[in-house]
């Protein structure tokens, strides 16, 4: 894994390693869909989301806890990543100046609680 480290590119301080996660599916002889997972690190810088942002979220079932700031060009469209050994949905992307963009996470809310 890489080390963390502060790298500014575009006025960003990538200093923080964030684990974005694909899904490819398979057939087994069953004819049933098999996920698999595939990693990748990449540099990212990571913050708070804002109130409005959380209740927002919070109506489509989600606890929203990060806004973290990638490189444009190292998302590939990915809907879950890892931050600190916690799994997360990407519910919502922004593009924003310099290159970079901005990827919402969130977990699942299930009675109160939100999933691991």
């Amino acid at each position: 894994m890489p080390q963390r480290q502060d790298i500014p590119i575009g006025g960003i301080r990538l200093n923080e390693i964030l684990t974005l996660i694909s899904q490819t599916f398979t057939e087994d002889a069953l004819k049933q869909q098999i996920a698999k997972d595939t990693e990748r690190n990449v540099f990212c810088e990571v913050s708070s989301i804002q109130a409005s942002e959380f209740a927002q979220a919070g109506q489509e079932g989600l606890k929203a806890e990060w806004r973290v700031k990638v490189f444009r060009y190292d998302y590939q469209g990915e809907r879950a990543a890892i931050l600190d050994g916690q799994r997360y949905e990407i519910y919502r992307t922004y593009l924003g100046k310099n290159e970079r963009i901005e990827l919402y996470l969130a977990r699942r809310v299930s009675g109160g609680n939100a999933k691991n």
